[in-house]
C-alpha cells in the first residue's frame, strides 16, 4: 500500500476535492487505478441480492456434525 497516496486521497476526499486520477497518479508516479482505489476506498458497495441457499435448512445440521469429527469416510472404515 501507497501510504503517501493513500493519505493524499483521504485528505481530498474529507475536503471534498474530486481529484484527477491520472494528474496524481503521474505526479506520485503510480498507476491511476491504484489512485482511484485509494480514492474509492471506504465506499461501501452495494451488496447484490441473493437468494437463499438450497442447503440454508442443514446448515445447522452439519455444522453440529463437523464439530463432531464426522466424515464421509468415517462411514466406509
Amino acid at each position: 500500500m501507497r501510504k503517501d497516496v493513500y493519505e493524499r486521497m483521504k485528505t481530498m476526499k474529507q475536503e471534498g476535492i474530486k481529484p484527477n486520477y491520472t494528474e496524481i497518479a503521474r505526479r506520485w508516479n503510480c498507476d491511476y487505478r491504484t489512485v482511484r482505489r485509494y480514492f474509492e476506498q471506504d465506499v461501501v458497495p452495494i451488496r447484490k441480492i441473493t437468494r437463499p441457499s438450497k442447503l440454508d435448512p442443514y446448515r445447522t445440521l452439519v455444522e453440529e456434525k463437523v464439530n463432531l469429527g464426522c466424515t464421509a469416510s468415517s462411514i466406509y472404515h
